[in-house]
């Protein structure tokens, strides 16, 4: 994930879901297989998407992204849980207006 973090900004793409795995795949599809972690990224588009894939700095993380494509069912705590950007950003403009106009009336009322 540290590797691929500077990718993901410049493609505005980012995580929004991280955690440990707590057991071995459950599908048992391949059971030699065995996750340490899981990262859930939020991507803009589809076509984003593959501009990732084809950039040549993702090539030595392209196996993991692979390995991830396949149908598996993986208990995950979560160490990090991200909203989505626009609730963030949606959630911070109301706050700011909220506290301008606020202040406007605060101003008002010493008059």
């Amino acid at each position: 994930m540290k590797s691929i973090t500077s990718l993901w900004l410049s493609h505005a793409a980012y995580p929004i879901f991280a955690g440990a795995s707590q057991a071995k795949n459950l599908i048992n599809i391949h059971p030699e297989k065995d996750w340490g972690r899981v990262v859930v990224c939020r991507y803009p588009s589809r076509r984003t998407f593959l501009k990732l894939l084809c950039d040549p700095a993702y090539a030595p993380m392209e196996p993991y992204k692979f390995i991830a494509l396949e149908i598996d069912l993986v208990p995950v705590s979560g160490e990090m849980v991200i909203p989505d950007l626009r609730v963030i950003v949606g959630a911070s403009l109301l706050a700011l207006f909220l506290a301008v106009n606020w202040f406007r009336a605060a101003r008002r009322g010493q008059h």
